[in-house]
């Protein structure tokens, strides 16, 4: 009886931990924020630069890569679920 407890709550903890680790592996999408330095009010402008599968670290590295300069301003890393232009609209 005590087997089949301590096997059961084993088994239960690896089915957590699998979940967990499966619902955390999402797409990450690297944004740049560009403003137009022509412009007479300046109004930034969220562009998706590069789509990336194996997290935030992988995103992180590669907008470390990246430079403002000639209208970037900025870059972000968000989750691919997350849009920085904001919701859209009918």
């Amino acid at each position: 009886m005590m087997r089949l407890r301590r096997a059961s709550a084993i088994a239960t903890l690896v089915l957590l931990a699998w979940a967990t680790t499966a619902s955390a592996e999402c797409a990450w999408v690297l944004w740049g924020a560009y403003e137009d330095p022509r412009a007479l009010v300046a109004a930034r402008q969220y562009r998706p630069l590069k789509a990336l599968t194996r997290g935030a670290t992988e995103c992180e590295a590669e907008r470390g890569r990246y430079k403002s300069g000639q209208g970037w301003v900025d870059f972000v890393c968000l989750p691919d679920t997350v849009d920085p232009r904001g919701p859209k609209g009918k």
